[in-house]
């Protein structure tokens, strides 16, 4: 009689623990999940945040170019010019893939934002030939 009612008892030492271990478990990994997708999202503001930073900075080298170009009338420049064109070409480009890369990982006003940014880049060319 005492084994039947010792059984029991045995038993529910050994389960309540491991149910409780493994709610435990549930909530570490739930926890860890979220850090993960915190640290994804701070990744990717930090690559965007970088690939603007290099678009302004070589936007601005250009603009500085362009105006030496213009202010020598042609005989300065020219050859650095292109060049810096070409740089600020690659990294527009880099922004223009982040962008469209990234999308669905923005709210929807960073993503405007951004959209209106690139549509005053695509002016880059009208610029460029008036220079």
């Amino acid at each position: 009689m005492s084994k039947l009612r010792l059984r029991p008892l045995l038993g529910g030492m050994v389960v309540i623990p491991c149910v409780v271990a493994s709610l435990l478990a549930l909530q570490w990994a739930r926890d860890r999940h979220g850090s993960s997708e915190e640290a994804q999202s701070l990744e990717r503001m930090a690559q965007l945040a970088v690939v603007i930073g290099d678009l302004l900075h070589e936007t601005q080298k250009e603009r500085g170019a362009s105006s030496v170009y213009l202010s020598s009338k042609g005989s300065k420049f020219s050859e650095q010019l292109k060049a810096q064109r070409l740089a600020t070409d690659q990294v527009r480009i880099r922004f223009v893939e982040i962008l469209e890369d990234q999308r669905t990982h923005w709210p929807a006003h960073v993503v405007a934002t951004l959209e209106l940014a690139n549509s005053s880049l695509r002016d880059i060319e009208s610029r460029r030939r008036q220079v």
